[in-house]
């Protein structure tokens, strides 16, 4: 008998049996239902998620801003897989093995990963992001009305005069603006090559320790795995916001399990109306799992941005007359924050 018959038929014994039957899993003549024979346990294990593990964030920043991009573009970055097939040990910790990935590899039977710093048409532009901290001038005309292209002249305005932070010094002022704009492409260029490098980097928790490849990327994934579980956990214990994000982020792991299930079957009796041989499809769908951490407008993420003057950190500017003044201009780092819409 198939697979697909097997599985049918088990099914349908959920159901109330009115009368003595035979069944496909046990060899004999009939089978009943003792219905005297019904008894309950307490069972007395609570249920846990994994514990949070902490993530130390960026070092400090020069300078925070804020830029809107597409939810859908980064909902298949991150990723947990698992295969569910627990063992009851005698001795030790149980450990779970689900692992945490980032965009992942046919290697490991993700494929429908993306990279979402070039799925974007025109790329990322980070020299519009809107500076919301750490401004090189912070007059309060210019606050909450500066973007990191103006930003970032006027910090090299005020390095090389200490203390003047106007662009308008500068008799090739436009030039400079749409110098830090081209730099977007490189910027986008990099975290896409980061993230490439990293697709492979996919392990269980029991494996990640801050000695493996690419342990920042998959530390990452796990710990917003495990705070989003944590916000689903307890209504009184999170704020609102935090609890309705962490129950959506259950709700998204239900419809991936139900739409990958649908495919099982959808495939299964595709081949069964066929007439191929159902007894070897295979059934993976069931055993081997893969969420993707979607993302919903009103969720952040945040990304480092160093910008590195012409002649490197703590060097004068020079021009073909020589040093333009006499004071150094250092690396500039924003932390930018993409705003999902």
């Amino acid at each position: 008998m198939s697979k697909l018959s097997l599985f049918s038929n088990a099914s349908d014994l959920r159901k109330q049996q009115p009368k003595l039957y035979n069944n496909n899993f046990t060899d004999c003549s009939f089978a009943f239902e003792f219905i005297a024979m019904n008894t309950s346990s307490t069972f007395n294990v609570s249920p846990e998620f994994e514990r949070v593990t902490a993530n130390v964030g960026f070092p400090d920043v020069d300078s925070v801003g804020i830029l809107d991009v597409p939810a859908s573009n980064f909902s298949r970055l991150f990723y947990i897989k698992t295969n569910d097939l627990e063992f009851i040990r005698t001795s030790g910790i149980g450990l779970t093995n689900t692992s945490y990935g980032v965009v992942g590899n046919p290697a490991l039977s993700v494929t429908d990963g993306v990279i979402p710093f070039h799925a974007y048409p025109s790329n990322f532009s980070y020299a519009y992001s809107k500076i919301r901290g750490g401004y090189a001038n912070p007059t309060l005309d210019l606050a909450d009305n500066t973007l990191l292209y103006q930003d970032y002249v006027r910090y090299t305005a005020k390095s090389i005069t200490g203390g003047y932070a106007l662009s308008d010094i500068f008799s090739n002022e436009q030039a400079l603006l749409n110098g830090v704009a081209n730099m977007d492409p490189l910027f986008n260029f990099n975290l896409s090559t980061l993230l490439n490098n990293a697709s492979g980097c996919e392990n269980v928790s029991a494996n990640i320790t801050p000695s493996m490849t690419h342990y920042n990327f998959v530390i990452s994934c796990k710990t917003l795995v495990d705070n989003l579980l944590a916000d689903a956990v307890n209504e009184n214990t999170n704020n609102a916001s935090s609890y309705l994000r962490g129950k959506q982020f259950l709700a998204d792991l239900e419809i991936q399990s139900k739409l990958q299930e649908d495919a099982n079957y959808l495939n299964v009796a595709n081949m069964s109306n066929s007439g191929e041989n159902t007894s070897l499809v295979n059934f993976s769908g069931f055993s081997t799992k893969k969420y993707w951490v979607i993302f919903h407008p009103g969720d952040v993420m945040a990304i480092r941005l160093n910008y590195f003057p012409k002649n490197g950190s703590g060097n004068k500017a020079t021009n073909a007359s020589g040093n333009l003044g006499g004071n150094p201009i250092n690396d500039r780092s924003y932390k930018i924050y993409l705003n999902m819409k």
